[in-house]
């Protein structure tokens, strides 16, 4: 005996088929409203980048999870190697403070200095009876504790003006055991040709 199939059973199976697809559909709808760039979903906001370049250089430091390089800073003259004033060297400390190497016109600067276990770093010449310093040893007391150069006229040791150079000499030995003070006079450089010849 064959089994009987009603004939309202196709479109019953049918109506139940189009339910569960709507219900499936309208589950997946609400799983995905909260997902930005799903179906349905919010659209993520993007910042303007300032064009193309912008928008690459943008891109590039997201990629590589920091922020774009900023511009280099424009350098002064210091950093380009340029010459620094003896005023800005004095104030970063670079050197002793004096008068700077070469002067326009006559000047007259103090000097204290601290024996050290060489002496003090300095020889005298005598040029026209007068007391010169003739040389400065590198690294020495006279040249890590003073302006004083080579060429520098003494015209002061301690309270003594104008000495000659063989009263400036006894005075400068005789200091020994304190600190030696100095007045000194420094010149604009004059030609070779023209500078007088130390006494023998």
């Amino acid at each position: 005996m064959s089994d009987l199939v009603s004939p309202q059973e196709p479109q019953r199976r049918a109506s139940l088929a189009a339910e569960r697809r709507a219900s499936l559909t309208q589950r997946r709808a609400s799983l995905t409203a909260g997902i930005p760039g799903a179906a349905g979903g919010p659209r993520p906001q993007t910042a303007p980048t300032g064009g193309a370049a912008g928008g690459a250089a943008a891109a590039g430091g997201a990629a590589a999870g920091r922020p774009a390089a900023r511009p280099p800073r424009r350098k002064g003259l210091g950093a380009l190697g340029g010459v620094t004033s003896d005023a800005a060297a004095g104030a970063a400390g670079a050197g002793p403070k004096g008068p700077p190497r070469l002067v326009r016109k006559d000047t007259k600067f103090e000097v204290t200095i601290e024996r050290d276990k060489h002496g003090l770093g300095i020889e005298l010449d005598s040029v026209g009876g007068a007391a010169v310093i003739g040389a400065v040893a590198a690294g020495g007391a006279a040249a890590r504790q003073s302006a004083v150069l080579a060429g520098d006229r003494i015209v002061r040791v301690f309270e003594y003006e104008t000495p000659t150079y063989k009263e400036a000499l006894a005075l400068i030995k005789g200091s020994v055991g304190g600190p030696l003070e100095l007045t000194l006079l420094r010149s604009p450089v004059v030609p070779a040709a023209e500078r007088p010849e130390p006494d023998p």
